[in-house]
């Protein structure tokens, strides 16, 4: 009954974040059909483990010799 309200209120947190993770089924089709992750330049993720994924290559240096 709420999913109507989901692409209405989904437009905020994408608008301020640099990354979005939900794993709702729903969301992720709206954002798979929308283009709505480019536009606000932020990055839709599925699960915790897709955002150590990205954390770990974007902002952790591993494998750096001292």
């Amino acid at each position: 009954m709420n999913d109507f309200f989901d692409l209405e209120n989904i437009i905020v947190p994408l608008a301020y974040s640099d990354v979005f993770i939900s794993r709702d089924k729903w969301i992720r089709h709206l954002l798979k059909i929308s283009d709505l992750p480019q536009k606000n330049n932020c990055i839709y993720l599925y699960n915790v483990n897709q955002l150590v994924d990205y954390i770990s290559e974007k902002y952790l240096k591993i494998g750096v010799n001292y």
